[in-house]
Parts: C-alpha cells; sequence; structure tokens
C-alpha cells in the first residue's frame, strides 16, 4: 500500500449522490497515491483491519488453527497470521510517523497458541523429548511472525536519470534504522529482524524503447550496493553496528527495463546471497508480453538463481494481446522521446515556442470564429482546440 501524509477524511453523500469529504485528522499518515493527499484509510485503520486486531478476529482465527494443525499427540502449535505487509513510501515525511505506528502495532501481529499438552504425565521419555521441542518452538518468537517490506525509490534510474528519486535513499534508510535502534520499545529488535528493504529506482518504463538509455546499468546496481552496505543490510559489515539492520534485501525492478539487459543484477545476486529480486509492472503500465517474462527467467535460471526472482507484472499471455499492448506502448515510446529530446535541445524548444505564440495570435484574431456554428464549421472548431491547448502549453513553459 502507498504512503503519504495528508487528510483523513470521512466520505458523506447527499440526496443527491453528491459525495463530500468530512476532514477527520489532519497530517498524519494515510493510504494515498500522490497527487492524492486525501483518503478514507489512514495507516491506523490499515495496520488494524490487515492484522485483524479485533479480540473476536484474533479468537476466532486461534481457535481455527487449533483444529486444524492437533498433532497426534492432541498438542496445538502455533502459527501466523497468514497476512504480510509492504508499505510503499511516497514521500519522506511518512517514514517516521509510519514506522512508529508500525512499532506500536506490532505486538498484536504476533499470534502465538499455547502449547495445550494433553498426554499423560507418566509417558516414555521420547513423547516428554518431542514435547520439549514443541515447547521450545513456541518460545521461539520469530516462528510466527508476519515479515514488513519497507519500499521506497530511493535512486534516479533509466528515463529520470536528471530527476530527483521519490525518496532520497541515505534520508530513508538513516531514518527507518534509527527508528528501529533507537525506539525503547522491546519489540523494536525483533522487528527488525522481520523487515525488509525493497529498495527500487526512479524509472519509466517508456525508456525501454528507442533510447540509449533504456536499462538498468552497472553503475546502477552498484551505487545501490554502496548504498545497502553504508546501512548494513547486508550482513557483510559497514558503518552501522555489527548485526544486521533488516530482514533481508529485496531489488524492486521494472520488468520491460530488466528485460533489455539483466546482466548487471548477476553480480549482485552473488555478491548477497540472501538479497531478492522483484520484476514488476507498474500502476497504469500496459501489459508485458510472456515472451520477454520468460527471457528474464531463462537468463536467472542460467545463472542458477531463478529461486531468488519474484514477479507481479500484468502479462499479456496471447499473441494477440502482445501485438495490441507492444504497437500501444510504441506508440507512447515515440511520444516520450520526442519530450525528452525537444526537452534537451533549447534551440527547437524556443522555436517551437515561438511556432506556438504565432499561432495562439493568429486564431485570437479570428474573431469570425465566435460568430460561426461550431456544429458546421469543423475547421474552426479544430483550430479552436488546437490553439487553446498551445496557448496552455506555452503558458505552462513560460
Amino acid at each position: 500500500t502507498d504512503l503519504i501524509l495528508g487528510d483523513h477524511v470521512l466520505y458523506e453523500y447527499d440526496d443527491h449522490n453528491n459525495k463530500n469529504a468530512v476532514i477527520l485528522e489532519r497530517n498524519v499518515p494515510i493510504n494515498a497515491h500522490p497527487p492524492r493527499h486525501r483518503s478514507d484509510l489512514s495507516v491506523v485503520e490499515f495496520l488494524d483491519a490487515v492484522f485483524g486486531l479485533t479480540d473476536e478476529n484474533v479468537a476466532s482465527y486461534v481457535q481455527q488453527q487449533q483444529e486444524e494443525e492437533e498433532d497426534d499427540n492432541g498438542v496445538s502449535h502455533h502459527t501466523r497470521l497468514p497476512v504480510n505487509i509492504k508499505l510503499d513510501m511516497k514521500e519522506l515525511q511518512v517514514v517516521q510517523p509510519a514506522m512508529e505506528l508500525l512499532l506500536e502495532k506490532y505486538p498484536h501481529m504476533l499470534n502465538t497458541v499455547p502449547s495445550a499438552n494433553t498426554t499423560d504425565t507418566d509417558s516414555d521419555s521420547e513423547a516428554q523429548d518431542e514435547n520439549e521441542n514443541d515447547k521450545a518452538d513456541d518460545n521461539n518468537p520469530t516462528s510466527n511472525l508476519q515479515y514488513i517490506y519497507l519500499n521506497a525509490d530511493v535512486m534516479p534510474g533509466p528515463g529520470h536519470r536528471f530527476d530527483p528519486p521519490t525518496i532520497d535513499g541515505d534520508a530513508f534508510l538513516s531514518t527507518c534504522t534509527d527508528v528501529l535502534r533507537a525506539n525503547p520499545r522491546p519489540n523494536a529488535e525483533l522487528v527488525r529482524e522481520v523487515s525488509f528493504f525493497s529498495l527500487g529506482w526512479h524509472v519509466s518504463y517508456l525508456s525501454a524503447g528507442f533510447s540509449t538509455d533504456n536499462a538498468y546499468t552497472n553503475a546502477d546496481v552498484q551505487n545501490m550496493v554502496d548504498l545497502i552496505r553504508r546501512y548494513n543490510l547486508d550482513g557483510n559489515g559497514g558503518t552501522a553496528d555489527a548485526d544486521d539492520n533488516s530482514g533481508g534485501i529485496v531489488l524492486a525492478v521494472n520488468a520491460r527495463l530488466l528485460y533489455n539487459d539483466c546482466t548487471p543484477f548477476d553480480a549482485f545476486l552473488d555478491s548477497i546471497p540472501t538479497a531478492q529480486l522483484l520484476v514488476w509492472t507498474g500502476t497504469g503500465e500496459l501489459p508485458i508480453p510472456q515472451d520477454r517474462i520468460d527471457s528474464i527467467q531463462a537468463h536467472f535460471q542460467s545463472q542458477g538463481t531463478l529461486d531468488r526472482i519474484g514477479f507481479d507484472c500484468k502479462i499479456a499471455t496471447t499473441q494477440l494481446g502482445a501485438i495490441w499492448y507492444g504497437g500501444r506502448v510504441a506508440i507512447k515510446q515515440v511520444y516520450f522521446h520526442s519530450i525528452d529530446w525537444m526537452g534537451h535541445h533549447v534551440l527547437v524548444q524556443v522555436l517551437f515556442m515561438c511556432l506556438c505564440l504565432i499561432l495562439c495570435l493568429i486564431l485570437q484574431q479570428q474573431q469570425h470564429c465566435k460568430n460561426v456554428n461550431w456544429g458546421r464549421n469543423t475547421i474552426c472548431r479544430i483550430s479552436k482546440r488546437v490553439g487553446s491547448f498551445f496557448l496552455l502549453w506555452f503558458r505552462s513553459r513560460v
């Protein structure tokens, strides 16, 4: 879920079915994706809901697990609630309050069902040894945990090389690790052990087309490795304390960009044996052809690391779908690279703006266009709309 700081609201509908927002809280962590800064779901409500924190929900789940997991000796083994979470931080301001809430809620995430040993006290020594092992498992605080994935785009990548990342990497990691280490709550260390950092690049999948900047590079991966080791997230030492600052590392990579070149991640996976990749297609991104996913899988299969690659992708499974979506992506890529090219050529940009200004002035002088029937004069209607578009574009550039 995406997290930002914003207004927690309650939506109400009037008699005419118009939606009105009643602000409950301001400037609190909420579940929303920019540019929205309002949501009817706060992070507190989200954590309560996803972990089923009400006594009734927990009691029902415990009873169900006891019924399903009693062994032959009548001993019930604890299990964890089957929900892991991924918190996608969209701005730096939300990181610390979200982490504090996570620490506050995390004790409720543990669902340890005590062993109910119904065997006779005079049972043989073998049965006693098995029961002791069961008790040892029940006392293990990490045996029934829900895992937390802390996600952020912390570095510029293909398509956004000269733009700042969503969140600065050093600021993000220092805030998270400081909260986990400095917090006096007794469960802070436990949260650190089950928290995986899911780190990515600020990218545009449209750059995967007609561009030299169409894939992740060795420099991209090395910069990420340096960041990981600065905060001792790989277990190989660093400037932090001797023990790890997280449960592990996951790099989030775009499927289309990865397809163009998978090799920069081979050395990364070799150097950090516990690291994983999550291959994704983004919100609003068109499905990727199945053969490209197959190509990615074949590459990592040849490297012996396919079991450490996860996929969260929308896939065009048919040949017709692949052609259809591929054509639409190609058109978007041409537009993307045209705008990008113009943005890096000042002379062309100035000439284009001058042409737009001339067109706007001409259209503004065509007073007769205001007095005609727009439904019959197609040329005048189209000219008017094109002129309005160029005028708005020119004003935004100036």
